[in-house]
């Protein structure tokens, strides 16, 4: 791995020296999501096409924060590919993934208040 991608690698993590530098390991629990401790995380909903490229990067973490006590909903979509989402108007598993995230989001944010069932209008 190249030392400007390890450099930014430390910067992105707050200080995490990559291996060979001082000691630091990629393993370390600020190098990423599965090798750290997700108790106390929000729950997550984690949305990965089964043609994605970058698959075990979402299985796999969410499989950790589950198994930290975190909430987690993964949705798996069948022929999907890398960041599905982005063809939203276009695609119409896109259309029902962003549906879902909507609705994720707006159960979450407002589980307890006393309007939660209304949506505030947007100016």
């Amino acid at each position: 791995m190249g030392a400007r991608l390890q450099a930014g690698a430390g910067a992105a993590v707050g200080g995490f020296r990559p291996a060979g530098r001082r000691g630091g390991r990629w393993d370390a629990p600020l190098a990423g999501p599965v090798s750290g401790d997700l108790a106390g995380l929000p729950p997550l909903l984690v949305q990965v096409g089964a043609n994605e490229v970058l698959l075990d990067d979402a299985v796999r973490p969410a499989g950790r924060a589950g198994a930290d006590g975190v909430e987690v909903t993964l949705e798996v979509g069948p022929g999907l590919p890398h960041v599905f989402q982005h063809h939203y108007g276009r695609l119409e598993e896109a259309d029902a993934a962003l549906d879902r995230a909507a609705r994720f989001l707006t159960a979450r944010l407002s589980a307890g208040r006393p309007d939660a069932g209304r949506l505030a209008p947007v100016r």
